[in-house]
Order: C-alpha cells, then sequence, then structure tokens
C-alpha cells in the first residue's frame, strides 16, 4: 500500500494522530492493508502473527510486529497488555 498522507481538514476528520491500534494478524493480506492505513493516518499501530518470517519482514512505519501466537483467552489478554505497555497507553 502506498503511504498516504492526510492534510487539511480531512485529517481532522480522519486523522488518527495521537492514536493507538491493535490489529491482529497484520502482517499479511487484509490485516496488513489494515495497519496500513491506520499508521500511515497517524496512529502508532502493533500487530502480531504466529509465523516468524512474517515478523521478520514486517516493514511498516509507525507499526511494530510480534511473534505472538492466539491461541486461548490468557494470550488475548497477554497481548493487549504487550501492546498497551509498548504504545505507551490503551489500545
Amino acid at each position: 500500500m502506498t503511504q498516504n498522507t492526510l492534510s487539511g481538514s480531512l485529517a481532522g476528520l480522519f486523522g488518527l494522530d495521537g492514536k493507538r491500534a491493535l490489529v491482529t494478524g497484520g502482517t499479511s493480506g487484509i490485516g496488513l492493508a489494515i495497519v496500513e492505513a491506520f499508521a500511515a493516518a497517524g496512529a502508532r499501530v502493533m500487530t502480531c502473527s504466529d509465523r516468524d518470517t512474517d515478523v521478520a519482514s514486517f516493514d511498516v512505519p509507525n507499526a511494530t510486529a510480534v511473534l505472538h501466537r492466539l491461541a486461548d483467552k490468557a494470550a488475548a489478554v497477554e497481548l493487549v497488555s504487550r501492546s498497551e505497555a509498548e504504545l505507551g497507553g490503551p489500545v
């Protein structure tokens, strides 16, 4: 996805400056497109994958990918806590 920047009144309506987001499965496909869109709009984004090759090749400005398997509720809670700690606030 091409990085687009919002300017003028669009940034006020659709910008995500100062926001944080957690997108699961964001290292490929639709999830990656969502990560790219959120990051391009100004959000700091964390995503995860259970495939180490996807995490190693992930390269989106303002976004971080971590190796994490969402196998159960405890794993999801752990990911949210980690995301909030790394992004500096609630996601």
